[in-house]
């Protein structure tokens, strides 16, 4: 069962292992709302079937306890903030709203992938 604060991923590009980040804002008997950073829209809040577009999803992280509203009034404050590749990503979203802190180890990942590649 899903939680107010908890960091979850949905499979975007399944060829690639590309993931989706997001945060549950409210989870409750009517449904699950997560806030997501969308490359064309930004920072949005969407139902869990849309933010998930059929994939499965899966929990990443789960919010410390007691910090869940904590986490959710974070990532409310970022929303329509806009997308950036390199330095506001969906994963540097969720981190921030979770631990205070900015980090894509996904995109760290395509980095090191990148630059062994160059060699």
């Amino acid at each position: 069962m899903l939680r107010v604060g908890d960091q979850i991923r949905a499979l975007r590009r399944p060829a690639l292992g590309v993931w989706h980040y997001g945060i549950v804002v409210e989870a409750s008997p009517r449904g699950v709302l997560v806030a997501h950073n969308d490359i064309w829209r930004g920072v949005r809040l969407d139902p869990l079937h849309v933010f998930t577009r059929g994939q499965q999803p899966h929990l990443l992280r789960g919010a410390p306890f007691g910090r869940g509203q904590e986490i959710r009034a974070r990532a409310l404050q970022m929303l329509h903030r806009r997308w950036d590749l390199e330095t506001f990503n969906c994963e540097h979203f969720v981190t921030l709203a979770q631990d205070g802190v900015a980090q894509s180890p996904q995109l760290a990942g395509m980095g090191a992938i990148a630059m062994t590649a160059s060699l």
